[in-house]
């Protein structure tokens, strides 16, 4: 009952982010955000098994559906940021047209995906890399 018992405790002017994680497990969860949402950011990679997830839901309707729910009688606006791009990757572009194409907002900005090499530390040349254990 997250609509119901957070609200509340958040103080004049603060923010509040919610990750309800997989919506497709957490209907209920994802359902109680949305009633109170400001806005609705689904984080997605642009990967075929990704965006899958949000047509396969479909996630438009569970947001859509839950506008009757709600005060103002309309859906939360809703937002798609890609995560974990590739720097000049076709993918993002075709995904970002492939979303955009079907009505979905979505971002320019993205996510860049990070990778950490055990072993290796990057840092100014002038900087002793030193390799810490665990």
């Amino acid at each position: 009952m997250f609509h119901k018992n957070v609200p509340p405790t958040l103080a004049p002017g603060q923010i509040g982010v919610v990750d309800c994680g997989h919506a497709e497990d957490h209907r209920g969860i994802v359902h109680s955000v949305l009633r109170v949402a400001d806005l609705a950011i689904l984080n997605t990679a642009p990967t075929t098994a990704d965006i899958d997830r949000i047509e396969r839901l479909p996630m438009r309707t569970l947001i859509d559906d839950i506008a009757t729910l709600r005060p103002d009688n309309t859906p939360p606006p809703t937002w798609v940021l890609l995560n974990r791009t590739a720097n000049g990757a076709k993918a993002t572009k075709q995904y970002k047209d492939y979303l955009r194409e079907r009505g979905w907002n979505v971002f320019t900005t993205t996510i860049p995906s990070t990778q950490v090499y055990a072993g290796f530390c990057l840092v100014r040349a002038s900087q002793p890399c030193r390799r810490t254990s665990g």
